[in-house]
């Protein structure tokens, strides 16, 4: 091997294991578990449910989900009528063709398992 190619592995190597080394020393206390293998909603004792899945309720289960990340006491839950989140604004460029439709509509299910919420596609009758 060249000088060249060796620096660059070398150089390589150092920054991955400095990056490491960075995630060990500084990332706080690690998880027990990853946020899709928590608990079922109903069996936490504090809940939060969310109701709509557009912008603020997509927002708000993120930021609750990030909150409550360390917490085994606390499950969030979003019902929505679909599956999917729609980014209404960008609707008029899929008419003309600038965009295509899978950059509007994105999935909300697989997000929010990912952050640690429960999703029930359902609609909403009456609030007692």
């Amino acid at each position: 091997m060249n000088g060249l190619l060796k620096g660059a592995l070398a150089a390589g190597g150092g920054a991955v294991g400095i990056e490491v080394l960075r995630r060990v020393l500084f990332s706080g206390a690690r998880r027990r578990y990853e946020p899709w293998e928590r608990s079922p909603y109903k069996d936490f004792p504090n809940k939060v449910l969310i109701v709509g899945g557009g912008f603020a309720g997509y927002k708000a289960a993120h930021t609750l989900c990030e909150l409550a990340r360390d917490r085994d006491d606390v499950g969030v839950m979003l019902i929505s009528r679909e599956n999917y989140f729609t980014y209404w604004p960008m609707l008029a460029s899929v008419i003309g063709g600038d965009v295509s439709t899978q950059n509007v509509a994105q999935p909300l299910r697989r997000t929010l398992i990912r952050l640690g919420a429960s999703f029930r596609r359902a609609g909403l009758d009456r609030v007692d």
